[in-house]
């Protein structure tokens, strides 16, 4: 049987990542990782964690939001921060 989840949380910080980590991720020793620390609960009880290292300098995290009553996109058209015209 499946559990359907009531509530998933995913803070991301920018951190810098000890020895193991940056080895595993093929990382420079000054280079900082996102950490997104995920958890999840189903009928109000915990059903996982996790801890997701990503390398700085080859992710990004892009959110999304879509305001009640607006009809959702199949597609998002996401634009690469370097190409922003700011």
């Amino acid at each position: 049987t499946s559990t359907r989840l009531s509530l998933t949380t995913m803070p991301v910080r920018a951190t810098m990542p000890n020895r193991q980590v940056r080895e595993q991720l093929h990382m420079g020793s000054a280079e900082p990782c996102l950490l997104v620390t995920r958890r999840t609960w189903a009928h109000g009880r915990p059903v996982t964690f996790a801890k997701l290292h990503h390398p700085g300098s080859r992710f990004e995290l892009t959110g999304y939001y879509t305001p009640p009553g607006t009809p959702r996109s199949t597609s998002v058209n996401g634009v690469p921060l370097e190409n922003l015209k700011i």
